[in-house]
């Protein structure tokens, strides 16, 4: 009921783990620590890992150690009646894409946010843009879209991104962060073309050579 129990989870299925087994009652207490093993990292959510089995169960681990993992993956313990269990839960993710690598003047450009998980309360004041706007918010699921409208007289990256746990899934989970890459190149000067021509001035008859360079 004291000390320190370490459960080492060294594969991404329920099934790569040894599990600790109790006959009789188990009394549970002093820490529990979860550790993984370098580069592992839990493909989804809810994974359930049998770590523990018992005939009965009093207590349960007041310490918990390593269920939150570096790469955002978190773990949850699940006290049963003859085992304990670790429950996998992975952040949303956000990809953000534009239809447009660059906008000139008067133009603007279609942003699409695609969700890993679907999620009932993204919405447009979870987004910021720099270098523009965005407006015409839509979308449900994991579908949105908006309309990236430059900045008047901005010149540089325009770019859009989500803070992390802006939005949540199903399960109550917090996003990742996400962000736009690459940047929008933002520049309101049209492109020009010199003209030249040959001659200042033509009379009747005569002709004159126009130059476009690019």
């Amino acid at each position: 009921s004291g000390g320190t129990c370490v459960f080492l989870l060294p594969g991404v299925t329920a099934t790569a783990i040894f599990r600790l087994t109790v006959t009789g009652t188990a009394t549970i207490g002093g820490t529990l620590d979860v550790a993984t093993t370098a580069g592992y990292r839990v493909p989804s959510t809810g994974l359930v890992y049998g770590v523990l089995a018992y005939g009965s169960r009093s207590g349960t681990f007041p310490v918990a150690v390593g269920l939150e993992q570096p790469d955002g993956c978190r773990f949850t313990a699940e006290y049963l009646a003859t085992a304990l269990n670790l429950v996998s839960s992975v952040p949303p993710t956000v990809k953000i894409t534009s239809a447009l690598a660059t906008l000139r003047s008067g133009t603007t450009a279609k942003i699409t946010f695609t969700l890993s998980k679907a999620s009932t309360n993204f919405a447009l004041a979870d987004v910021v843009a720099t270098g523009g706007t965005l407006s015409a918010f839509a979308g449900t699921g994991t579908a949105y879209s908006a309309t990236f409208t430059p900045q008047a007289g901005f010149i540089g990256p325009g770019t859009v991104s989500v803070a992390a746990d802006a939005f949540t899934d199903s399960t109550g989970r917090g996003n990742a962060a996400g962000a736009l890459a690459p940047a929008i190149a933002v520049d309101p000067v049209a492109p020009s073309l010199p003209i030249t021509r040959d001659t200042a001035k033509l009379k009747a008859g005569e002709t004159a050579t126009h130059t476009i360079t690019h």
